[in-house]
């Protein structure tokens, strides 16, 4: 009787472990789904944000048609937004202040780009070879398809303008490898037919138009656009650009930048989401984007309360 008695209370022992264990396994489970249950609101939460602050960055894009933002205040980050709980920056870049590289494509019709990419390279340090290797990426009569067919594994140049400054990974092969190019600040990749705000361009990029434009032409521009520039030929009617407004065509600027770029960044909760979006703005002065990438950009931490830290970019 008493080992029966024995018998009994380790088969109820048992049934107990086994309950046990698949209760555990059960909560084990239940608190995996609550967990990613909660990562994949608070990730759409953040996400939200991130389209909130790209949306404001929209409007300020707007508004700047009737009250110029400054030079000063583009491509700074903005004093962090609070979103109960977490925060949020954003910053606008004018692209069309930087040289758009896609005017060595046939499309552009900028017959000098050859020459001006080439200032432009000796004066950022960089290797004169990119200028060729460009050229050839955009032409189909270079033969390059032939070069590129030799990568492993090969592949043919589209001979389209770049959409992305990525894109230029392409252009490596390792057959003829190039130091890499960095155009940050100074290049970008936009459709062909953008033109150089002359509000916002820089002196390096504004030098490489033309082996004529010297400092006499840039301090009249400077001064020209002090209260900002209304009109292209408040510039090239200017004394000092007598000489000059000849051979610069019009069509090569504008005052008022149509491509821009927008960076966001999302501390939510113990998330930390960046966005980048390429913005274009119409002549009405609404806001499209025609690109946008959930990828991380260099900034500022959200939560460090000092949006100048920083150092930074792209495009169609």
């Amino acid at each position: 009787m008493k080992r029966q008695s024995g018998v009994a209370l380790i088969q109820v022992l048992l049934v107990f472990a086994i309950l046990m264990t698949l209760a555990i396994q059960l909560t084990y489970r239940q608190q995996l789904s609550i967990s990613g249950t909660r990562h994949v609101l608070d990730s759409g939460q953040a996400r939200a944000w991130l389209l909130s602050v790209e949306a404001l960055g929209r409007a300020e894009l707007q508004r700047d048609l009737d009250t110029p933002l400054l030079p000063e205040d583009w491509g700074e980050w903005s004093d962090p937004f609070d979103l109960e709980p977490g925060e949020a920056v954003f910053r606008l870049t004018p692209l069309e202040a930087r040289y758009n590289l896609n005017w060595l494509h046939a499309d552009s019709g900028v017959d000098e780009a050859s020459e001006q990419v080439q200032r432009l390279l000796s004066e950022h340090g960089q290797d004169s070879g990119w200028l060729q290797r460009l050229a050839d990426w955009f032409d189909p009569d270079s033969g390059a398809e032939f070069e590129y067919r030799l990568v492993e594994p090969g592949y043919r140049p589209p001979f389209y303008p770049i959409a992305d400054a990525s894109e230029l990974r392409l252009l490596m092969p390792q057959q003829q490898p190039l130091p890499e190019l960095d155009i940050e600040g100074w290049g970008t990749f936009l459709p062909p037919t953008s033109r150089i705000d002359l509000n916002l361009v820089s002196e390096p990029v504004l030098r490489a138009l033309h082996p004529d434009i010297g400092e006499d032409q840039w301090l009249a521009l400077e001064r020209a656009r002090e209260d900002g520039l209304e009109e292209v030929d408040d510039w090239l009617t200017r004394e000092a650009m007598e000489i000059l407004s000849d051979e610069l065509p019009e069509g090569w600027f504008t005052v008022q930048g149509a491509y821009f770029l927008l960076e966001a960044r999302v501390e939510y909760l113990e998330q930390t989401l960046s966005l980048t979006s390429w913005l274009w703005r119409s002549t009405d002065g609404s806001v499209e984007v025609y690109q946008r990438n959930y990828l991380p950009v260099d900034g500022p931490a959200v939560d460090s309360g000092d949006p100048d830290d920083d150092n930074d970019n792209p495009d169609n």
